[in-house]
Parts: structure tokens; C-alpha cells; sequence
């Protein structure tokens, strides 16, 4: 069985761009902290698009990054960024070893 993987892009104004780096930090650190299945959560910010936060999220299985998504460590960091983020691409892949 492979693992899951996520690819995640953030697109907010440029001036909320810190604040939810912020709140993303405190997210992995409670996500690879309470949630086994966690294996790997990365935060990138392209030096040229002001505008974009990118995540690598890396899962043990699909029922792992399940438990991440209804988790509440997501509804918190949610919670927290309410009305910052314009919009959300996630791409879903296999991940293999």
C-alpha cells in the first residue's frame, strides 16, 4: 500500500500571507504531534509570488489523511484563517517508496 500525499496551494492577498504562515506552523506542529498517520507536513512560500503558500502534506494512508481532514487541529487553523484565504487547490497523489 502506498501512502497518500498532498499538494496544496493557497492563493490570499499578500498582506495576510504571514499570519496564515503563522497559523500553518502551529497546525504542524499539532498535526505531527496527535496524529500518527502524520508523517511529513511542509510550508513553502515561492519568493516571487507574494500571493501563494504551498504545503506538502504526507500521509501513511488514506484513512490518516481522513482523520487529518475531520480533525481539529484543521477546524482550528479553518477557524483561525477565516476570510484570509482566496482560494484552495489540493491535489491528491500516490506517494511511492
Amino acid at each position: 500500500m502506498s501512502s497518500i500525499a498532498l499538494s496544496v496551494t493557497f492563493t490570499c492577498l499578500p498582506e495576510h500571507r504571514a499570519a496564515i504562515v503563522s497559523a500553518l506552523v502551529q497546525h504542524r506542529v499539532r498535526s505531527l504531534q496527535t496524529e500518527p498517520g502524520t508523517l511529513q507536513f511542509e510550508i513553502m512560500t515561492p519568493d516571487d509570488k507574494a500571493d501563494r503558500i504551498i504545503l506538502f502534506e504526507l500521509y501513511a494512508s488514506q484513512q490518516a489523511m481522513e482523520t487529518h481532514m475531520e480533525g481539529s487541529s484543521l477546524a482550528q487553523f479553518r477557524a483561525e484563517t477565516e476570510g484570509q484565504i482566496l482560494t484552495i487547490n489540493v491535489e491528491t497523489c500516490s506517494h511511492h517508496r
